[in-house]
């Protein structure tokens, strides 16, 4: 709604300069804050149309779009308009809740897109704080070995587990894989167990729900 009012917003300062009985045209001071409000929403309106706009997205799309929110609510706590810096108190208290939540098993899935590997979260976490990222990324490593609990008959000859082999090797340099499902089903050969617990991780939906519950605010304007 507010996107379609400053479509008309010469209109409106034209119809008061001819019109003296129109009374109700909004100030200056009113458009700017409506433009600065649109602003701060289109991310948010960017990212639903993105998830919600692929049939069936696997879970490798979340980490990368849920980071964006969060580290936009970050950038807008100190928003110059007033209005935009209180929206962003408890909206960023609720999806900080929600954040600690999901992050891990986002990032993992984002983790096991061949073309990303740890390149994504590595590059998320550097721009939150580069001094802590070493110690995400291990974190990240940690979890997803105890998450895959490999058996001793998903030991590669190397002595590698086939996790291992993954993560050491480079991503992929390709657009050509249209599905992540498919390119770990024709992998399983390779990498055994984690083929099989990919396309798991991978199939997650989405709560959209709980990520809209935790970017409601409740603040008026």
């Amino acid at each position: 709604m507010l996107e379609r009012a400053l479509k008309y917003r010469a209109g409106f300062i034209n119809l008061k300069t001819m019109d003296k009985n129109f009374k109700s045209s909004p100030t200056n001071e009113e458009w700017d804050r409506a433009k600065a409000i649109c602003d701060f929403l289109e991310p948010f309106d960017e990212i639903t149309k993105l998830i919600s706009g692929s049939t069936y997205p696997t879970s490798n799309m979340y980490f990368f779009q849920v980071w964006q929110i969060h580290n936009w609510l970050r950038v807008n706590e100190y928003n110059s308009d007033e209005i935009v810096s209180e929206m962003v108190i408890p909206m960023k208290e609720k999806f900080d809740k929600y954040w600690v939540e999901v992050s891990d098993i986002f990032a993992i899935a984002s983790i096991l897109d061949p073309r990303l590997k740890l390149t994504l979260v590595q590059y998320c976490f550097e721009r939150d704080c580069s001094f802590t990222c070493k110690t995400k990324i291990e974190h990240l490593r940690s979890k997803l070995k105890d998450f895959f609990a490999f058996r001793k008959s998903n030991v590669a000859v190397s002595g590698k587990s086939s996790l291992d082999i993954y993560l050491d090797e480079p991503p992929l340099d390709t657009t050509d894989i249209k599905s992540l499902l498919d390119w770990w089903k024709d992998n399983s050969k390779r990498f055994g167990e984690l083929s099989s617990v990919a396309c798991d991780v991978l199939s997650i939906p989405i709560t959209t729900v709980a990520s809209e519950s935790s970017l409601a605010s409740e603040v008026e304007f």
